[in-house]
């Protein structure tokens, strides 16, 4: 059974998620919250703060979670 999908926006979740695998072969980051899209003079500055959240700072802090010890080392050519 796998874990659930962290929320990348809570750094303990993406903790959790990362403690409960035992290695990584492959990652795809792949964020898509798409809110706060207005135009800018009507645009709200805390969706804009929560989809760089989602889609920025959230890979970057799952990535840093799996990185050694838990990937794979490369197979060799």
């Amino acid at each position: 059974m796998s874990p659930s999908p962290p929320d990348v926006t809570d750094a303990e979740s993406v903790t959790a998620f990362a403690a409960a695998l035992d290695v990584v072969h492959v990652l795809v980051n792949n964020a898509g919250g798409a809110f706060g899209a207005d135009s800018i003079e009507s645009a709200d500055p805390g969706q804009l703060a929560a989809m760089y959240d989602v889609n920025v700072v959230g890979p970057v802090r799952v990535t840093r979670a799996l990185l050694p010890p838990r990937c794979a080392p490369a197979a060799p050519a």
